[in-house]
């Protein structure tokens, strides 16, 4: 690919010094643009740097603002996913122009319903696949919005091994309302490409990663999790 906009050309190191802590940045298959998240919104960038209008503001009065935007995919056709992420828990839709199509989802714990979607990624089929991290699920959905199954993963996982502790803070109490660390709770979402393609995921305690297919069933996952040690992972914050 072009990777020109990564070589820090008169301008791209200015810009790059004022993004204000992006959780994340994307290439676009399109134009060689790039693309980067912040707080308010995402901004989008042609090869030379040159910035584009934000997204967000072509988006309709009654939904006037990102809060905290948290991943990126593109279909296809060339659409454009945003996961929009820690405030408005929704996914946002752009057409290949960057023209608003719509958006879906709310805050809850309900079918299509979302509590901090995190990650979000695209089958070959145009299946979108939405990390919903504090729901403790990943729910998949067609181009459209419409909700076609939903897939956990702490329920096909082997126990947490004993004495094992979190990259940061305490022990998560398994039985308590917050799912963010809890074991399958996803904080990535990957697909792999070629013919016969699989759902990589992970979770911040254990730290493990999962292969999965498609249809949400458990393949694998990595047998060292947690601490610092060679082969170990504390966190994967973006796939």
């Amino acid at each position: 690919g072009n990777l020109d906009a990564f070589q820090l050309r008169p301008g791209i190191d200015d810009l790059l010094r004022k993004l204000r802590q992006p959780p994340g940045l994307a290439l676009g298959a399109l134009n060689c643009s790039w693309e980067r998240l912040e707080q308010e919104g995402v901004a989008e960038f042609e090869g030379g740097g040159q910035e584009k209008p934000k997204p967000g503001e072509h988006l309709p009065a009654q939904e006037s603002s990102y809060r905290l935007p948290t991943d990126i995919a593109w279909d296809s056709k060339g659409n454009t996913y945003i996961t929009d992420g820690y405030v408005n828990s929704r996914v946002a839709k752009y057409d290949a122009n960057g023209d608003w199509v719509m958006s879906w989802g709310s805050k809850g714990t309900g079918p299509g319903q979302f509590r901090l979607p995190h990650a979000i990624a695209i089958d070959a089929n145009d299946n979108i696949y939405v990390g919903d991290r504090t729901n403790r699920r990943i729910q998949v959905f067609d181009h459209d919005g419409k909700l076609l199954r939903e897939i956990r993963i702490d329920n096909q996982t082997t126990p947490v091994p004993p004495g094992l502790m979190p990259w940061m803070g305490n022990l998560p109490d398994m039985n308590g309302p917050v799912n963010t660390q809890k074991p399958g709770a996803p904080w990535t979402i990957c697909i792999s490409p070629g013919p016969t393609q699989y759902l990589y995921t992970s979770d911040a305690f254990p730290g493990r990663i999962y292969k999965l297919t498609l249809d949400g069933k458990l393949v694998g996952s990595s047998s060292s999790s947690g601490g610092s040690g060679s082969g170990c992972i504390d966190r994967v914050q973006r796939a």
